[in-house]
């Protein structure tokens, strides 16, 4: 592990993790899988959980038992009940980089672990007691193993295998379903991909290294099965109506507690999610389109295109669904810096558009806090006018070579 990543990844742990259990746990889900957690050591049932003495269904697992080991520990607080969250988001930064290395370069790869904690969403999970932080680190862990194992690495097929059980155990089975259907598309494309440029298909590991399948699948089976088995067991049928057909196949054909929004829903969140980094993300299409024939512009817009396409098409909607997009945002926007770092000419038009957007967007939103200042602090607005105009000129001069 490289110094400079050592140090990207201390960076990250401090934002994570300081005064993480200092507000109290204002979201309903961190407050209700906190107690969750804490009913596990009341009942002495780490099977099936419970919520106020009634059994709960919702998620796998996984996550509370983490929870429920941090409080048997330590006791239960604010910062025992968030500190996995802190943990899975340092692992999705490290799955990240792996997944630049391999896809991009070594410093696009940098870049990308710099990006990923500065963007609004991801280090909001990273700070709450839910569970996507985790399910994020687990698809991403589980697709670098399957484009190692792709390579001819065979042993990175159980990798694979186990990362996608862990992410089953935490959320269910989107996570083999949605990094599958993205593998899938990838592979099809492949062959498109090489017949375009007349190579041999880009997907074909070496001869004689095939990558495994079956023992791979006996791996997943038995780190993402049993707790369905035992749960059928003890509780029959209204467990797998509940736990697959009410809280997984009706997520997506249906509405479940009322959690609906329009076709457009994550257009505005993954925007604000992305934030400061949203007008990264206009640049970063047309830029990866235009190289779609290579493997990692590929496949950053298929996970950003075929994620947001998934859960635009369900009907149940939450802004928290697409965190798996961000590292794939965060890798396309890296690879476009690294272009233009290397003197890219589309790259260059492309981050300096973007840099000037978000100076617009940063002076709109300062704009909106200076009036709102200049009625309740007139004083000391008075005494910042002289700052911001150093400021808005520095900002000028940097600016102006980006963009022209």
């Amino acid at each position: 592990m490289s110094r400079a990543l050592l140090a990207l990844l201390a960076a990250a742990a401090i934002l994570f993790f300081t005064g993480l259990g200092r507000a109290t746990l204002f979201d309903q889900d961190e407050a209700k899988y906190t107690q969750v957690a804490r009913e596990i050591l009341q009942t002495g049932d780490p099977i099936t959980l419970h919520v106020n003495g009634t059994p709960w269904f919702v998620h796998p697992p996984l996550y509370i038992w983490l929870v429920a080991a941090t409080g048997w520990l330590f006791g239960f607080s604010e910062f025992t009940a968030r500190v996995w969250s802190a943990v899975f988001g340092l692992a999705g930064i490290y799955a990240t980089y792996l997944l630049g290395r391999r896809l991009f370069t070594a410093r696009a790869a940098l870049l990308a672990a710099a990006v990923l904690p500065a963007m609004f969403q991801f280090f909001a999970h990273a700070r709450l007691a839910v569970f996507d932080g985790a399910l994020t680190a687990f698809m991403l862990l589980a697709f670098y193993a399957f484009l190692e194992a792709r390579a001819g690495r065979r042993v990175h097929a159980y990798y694979a295998a186990v990362w996608a059980g862990l992410g089953t155990m935490t959320k269910g089975p989107i996570a083999l379903l949605l990094p599958a259907l993205i593998a899938a598309a990838f592979l099809l494309l492949g062959r498109i991909r090489a017949a375009a440029r007349r190579l041999p298909e880009a997907s074909t590991v070496p001869a004689g290294r095939a990558i495994p399948v079956l023992g791979p699948i006996v791996v997943y089976a038995a780190i993402a099965v049993p707790w369905y088995l035992i749960e059928w067991a003890r509780h029959g049928w209204p467990f797998i109506q509940t736990v697959i057909g009410y809280y997984t196949v009706n997520r997506f054909v249906g509405v479940v507690e009322g959690q609906s929004g329009p076709w457009w829903y994550y257009a505005p969140v993954f925007g604000l999610g992305a934030f400061p980094w949203t007008a990264f993300l206009l640049a970063m299409v047309p830029y990866h389109l235009r190289r779609w024939r290579e493997e990692g512009s590929l496949l950053v817009l298929l996970w950003t295109g075929i994620t947001i396409a998934f859960y635009t098409a369900a009907g149940t909607k939450l802004p928290n669904y697409v965190l798996p997009v961000y590292p794939w945002a965060a890798l396309g926007i890296a690879a476009m810096w690294d272009g233009a770092l290397d003197g890219e000419r589309a790259a260059r038009i492309a981050i300096g558009w973007a840099l000037a957007g978000t100076v617009i967007a940063l002076v709109v939103f300062a704009g909106e806090i200076v009036a709102f200042a200049g009625v309740k602090y007139p004083a000391d607005l008075a005494a910042l006018q002289r700052h911001l105009v150093i400021v808005a000129a520095v900002l000028g001069v940097w600016l102006f070579p980006a963009v022209v």
